[in-house]
């Protein structure tokens, strides 16, 4: 009778409990639990839930809803489109170096927006800028706290910075950057020449213009606007003007 007893016992464990050496169907306690994981998630995943599906009033709403949202964006896009066509028909009549300005200008949040601006135009628009033999652009600034901040802010260690010698002026940067290769002489004279002109030695026949690489320019503390240190300089003696060759400045 102790054997037929031991045949009793729960559901599904009768033949193992009569015969351990029957493996287990269920598996080990490892695979039990990654087992229901498995099937838990593939409940989760389930695009359609016993229970949850949405009524035809409910589908219907969501359905409208997404018809509206892709029709507002329609509206936008068609609106972007239109726009920049006329952003760029605008541009078809700009012929100048002043006419590209004015109508950055005019334009700069349209621009913004259409992806077509970034932080150089804004920054360049602040500044005097010329194109120079072999394509590299020199900026002028306008005005002591303008030069400060050109030459401070705006300038690599290894662009080009020029000065009238021995009178005030504007600090004026060729960005070595700006185009392939170095800088040659005549480039380097045409951004000299520029210094001079910006300088209140404009009149004058011949001018001393020094020029150095940024990393050698240092502000005191405590100078004022303007005011700066040379560590090492060569000087140049131009004729001022704005040379043959360089393009009219984007902003006076």
């Amino acid at each position: 009778m102790t054997g037929a007893t031991d045949l009793l016992g729960p559901p599904g464990r009768r033949d193992r409990v009569g015969n351990p050496d029957l493996p287990d169907r269920r598996g080990s306690p490892a695979q039990r639990v990654r087992a229901a994981n498995l099937a838990r998630q593939a409940h989760r995943d389930s695009p359609v839930q016993p229970g949850r599906r949405a009524s035809p009033v409910r589908q219907a709403r969501r359905a409208r809803r997404a018809r509206l949202l892709a029709e507002e964006r329609l509206q936008a896009y068609a609106g972007t489109v239109r726009h920049t066509e006329f952003l760029l028909d605008e541009l078809t009549h700009v012929h100048s170096r002043r006419e590209l300005n004015e109508y950055m200008k005019r334009n700069s949040e349209q621009l913004q927006r259409a992806g077509a601006g970034d932080q150089q135009d804004e920054e360049r628009l602040r500044f005097r800028v010329f194109t120079v033999e072999g394509g590299f652009e020199v900026w002028a600034g306008k005005s002591s706290e303008e030069n400060d901040e050109l030459t401070l802010r705006h300038a690599r260690p290894e662009d080009l910075w020029f000065h009238a010698r021995g009178a005030p002026g504007s600090h004026v940067i060729l960005k070595i950057a700006s185009a392939s290769g170095a800088p040659g002489k005549r480039a380097r004279l045409q951004a000299a020449a520029i210094a001079a002109y910006y300088s209140k030695m404009r009149t004058a026949r011949l001018v001393p213009v020094a020029v150095t690489k940024r990393k050698y320019v240092h502000k005191p503390r405590g100078a004022k606007a303007g005011s700066v240190v040379l560590q090492r300089e060569e000087v140049l003696i131009v004729e001022p003007g704005l040379p043959p060759g360089a393009l009219s400045p984007t902003n006076e």
